[in-house]
């Protein structure tokens, strides 16, 4: 689980190598949506309509997923600091529960009122067939693309950026791969569309637990940094400088 020691050395180049990873997996999201609708778009000019509604939706529930994620983050980074990994563990189980919990909850919720959330974008009948089989489908698989995201985040506070991004690509790769050969080579319906969107978040979220599972059962653990104690009371060590 060893990552970068970033308690000391030169500030901008550690910065730049947790930042860059983190840029890729962006910019490789990016990519995915102007890739996917170009393919959409071969359907019909109603499937891309449906892609923008499935979009906000979508928005919603990466927002949802990053601030479980950005907290793991830093309860990890903070307990890799102090040693305790044991305690890293718990995060990493107590992350995932609260997380898969709450996008249950949202793909529950998008589920059950999809009729009224398309009624809102669209009242054009073929527009909403779509998106509904976005909502029928695609919410089946936010339990895993929330796990993928607070697996990333995880191997981040560890020091370590580029298992996120790998996780983030796979899930991105599976899903692009599948939606050409589902409408380029097989000329399937916009429903492969969103069954790749889910395929590619399982594979990526199983393929990211193993991978932070492996990572901490290898961590060896270290004491904590020494505290300084002053009539019974434990306090934080001095400033340097």
């Amino acid at each position: 689980m060893q990552g970068q020691n970033l308690t000391s050395g030169h500030i901008p180049k550690q910065l730049w190598s947790l930042a860059w990873p983190m840029m890729l997996s962006m910019f490789f999201h990016s990519l995915y949506n102007l890739v996917d609708a170009f393919w959409v778009a071969k359907i019909s000019a109603s499937a891309i309509a449906a892609v923008s509604i499935s979009q906000i939706v979508l928005f919603v529930m990466i927002s949802l997923a990053m601030g479980v994620s950005v907290g793991t983050s830093v309860l990890v980074g903070q307990n890799i600091g102090a040693g305790n990994h044991d305690r890293v563990r718990e995060v990493l189980s107590i992350s995932i529960r609260y997380g898969s919990g709450s996008a249950f909850i949202f793909s529950l919720l998008a589920f059950i009122f999809a009729p009224f959330i398309v009624g809102i974008f669209t009242t054009d009948p073929k527009v909403a067939d779509y998106a509904l089989q976005y909502f029928r489908i695609v919410p089946l698989g936010y339990v895993f693309f929330a796990v993928a995201f607070i697996e990333a985040n995880i191997f981040q506070g560890i020091g370590r950026s580029w298992p996120g991004f790998w996780i983030t690509f796979i899930r991105i790769g599976i899903s692009l791969a599948i939606t050409f050969i589902s409408i380029r080579v097989f000329s399937f319906e916009i429903s492969s569309v969103w069954l790749s969107i889910v395929i590619g978040s399982v594979i990526s979220s199983l393929f990211g637990l193993a991978w932070v599972r492996r990572a901490l059962a290898s961590a060896k653990p270290c004491e904590a940094p020494p505290s300084y104690v002053l009539e019974g009371e434990e306090v934080l060590p001095p400033p340097i400088g």
